[in-house]
């Protein structure tokens, strides 16, 4: 066992490390929870393999990690806290459980290398500031259960450039998008725009002028009466020989 790392008596609960200036770290197979903060600010940790037996992140786990460029952790983990990888800045990239039902509240907040998250599909909910920074974030594939897309949830991702919004979203939360002035194209599935509850200042004026807004076919004149998506100067049909070569480029397959 990692002579650095502090249990819980029944060594179930990885609460700590004795310090901070570790470059690696051997999680036991005992341990069913990574406590809250626990790796905060192990600013050298560089790479991390959560072992099968986590279920559970708590909150601010990872946060600050400043070198840490790769995580690796399976479908047995149910749980991430919010702000668990927060501050990440070296992190890149992040393929999470299957098994997650929301991205919590700043989840990725602050992380401003990271270029891809693969969301899972079960994911309903996307927390307030989940990526809130994320500079290098371009494109955003958000999944076909998703209801919920909160506050801030991608504000500042200064060079975001394309989003696709499944027909399930309910909620696009205020300033949801704020600060994302290089959007050049939002995909959005929904029939009925009047379905959708939209916050205040959700978009950035400078996407309603540029950015050009893709609708299922038969809904543009419910999209241009719509007092959000209306003010969008672009509005067309989606064509699917244009979505899917665009969506294979946005993942790398072509």
């Amino acid at each position: 066992m990692d002579s650095n790392v502090i249990l819980s008596e029944n060594g179930e609960i990885l609460k700590g490390l004795k310090t901070v200036q570790v470059l690696s770290v051997e999680i036991p197979e005992t341990v069913k929870v990574i406590g809250e903060g626990a790796l905060e600010y192990c600013y050298a940790i560089q790479s991390i393999h959560i072992p099968d037996s986590v279920v559970e992140i708590g909150d601010c786990a990872f946060s600050n990690c400043d070198d840490l460029t790769h995580v690796d952790m399976s479908d047995s983990v149910k749980q991430i806290g919010a702000y668990a990888f927060s501050d990440c800045y070296k992190l890149m990239r992040l393929d999470l459980p299957g098994s997650i039902t929301e991205i919590s509240d700043g989840l990725f907040c602050g992380c401003s290398s990271l270029q891809f998250v693969d969301i899972p599909k079960n994911v309903t909910r996307i927390g307030s500031k989940a990526f809130y920074g994320c500079d290098e974030l371009k494109f955003i594939l958000l999944p076909p259960a998703l209801t919920v897309i909160e506050d801030n949830a991608f504000s500042d991702c200064g060079y975001l450039s394309s989003v696709f919004i499944p027909d399930t979203v309910t909620k696009i939360g205020e300033n949801a998008f704020s600060g994302c002035e290089l959007i050049q194209q939002i995909w959005i599935r929904l029939d009925n725009p009047e379905a959708i509850m939209i916050g205040e200042d959700a978009f950035e004026d400078g996407v309603v002028s540029d950015c050009v807004l893709y609708v299922p076919s038969g809904t543009e004149e419910l999209y241009q009466k719509h007092p959000v998506f209306g003010k969008f100067n672009h509005i067309e049909i989606e064509a699917e020989e244009k979505f899917m070569p665009f969506l294979l480029q946005q993942l790398g397959l072509i």
